[in-house]
């Protein structure tokens, strides 16, 4: 159809009659076997995340799921195919692995949280500051594992970065052992699409 016309390059006149082979790079050739040996069997492949070629010759990255075609007699005689290019999102998901390695390499402190306060990440730059390891932290709400105090309250400082987005200032923490610490803090509102924080 025009999808996969779009997607590999091929029109419906250059590609019909060929070999799916043609859109399968030769290091994938076993995974394609398996594939049609699990048609063969009835069976059907979900949501596969795996790598095509177009007719440039340039390789994409595809989630397919394919269902076996039967007969009227119940005879399975071909495959359907549905292939969707993630190559955007498998970027995206690779360049964020990147940036989370780099941040956790960070000698400062540096944590993510979200807004209901609970911590989704946790460099070795916070273990080192305050001796919480990554599984004790992640999780845990922020503001209570290191119970923050800051001049004139927590909430004013939340209010104040949900109205402009960001804040500065000192706060204080105490760490695992029970050290108080007043610490220069920068936070950064992030807006994720389609939530409000």
């Amino acid at each position: 159809n025009q999808g996969a016309a779009k997607l590999f390059g091929y029109s419906s006149e250059e590609i019909i009659g060929k070999s799916i082979s043609t859109l399968i790079p030769p290091e994938r050739s076993d995974e394609e076997r398996e594939i049609l040996a699990q048609i063969a069997r009835g069976q059907s492949v979900r949501h596969l995340e795996t790598v095509r070629v177009r007719k440039d010759e340039k390789l994409i990255e595809v989630s397919v799921t394919i269902s076996p075609i039967r007969d009227e007699s119940g005879k399975i005689i071909g495959a359907s195919k549905v292939a969707r290019d993630i190559t955007e999102q498998k970027q995206n998901e690779e360049m964020i692995r990147q940036q989370a390695w780099l941040f956790d390499q960070a000698y400062d402190a540096m944590f993510v949280w979200r807004w209901n306060g609970h911590i989704t990440f946790w460099n070795h730059g916070a273990e080192r500051m305050y001796g919480f390891t990554r599984a004790e932290a992640i999780g845990a709400v922020s503001h209570k594992l290191l119970s923050t105090q800051v001049q004139g309250g927590v909430d004013p400082v939340l209010a104040s970065l949900e109205k402009n987005g960001i804040w500065e200032g000192e706060v204080e923490h105490t760490t695992r052992v029970g050290r108080k610490i007043t610490i220069e803090c920068r936070m950064v509102l992030v807006r994720e699409p389609g939530r409000d924080y």
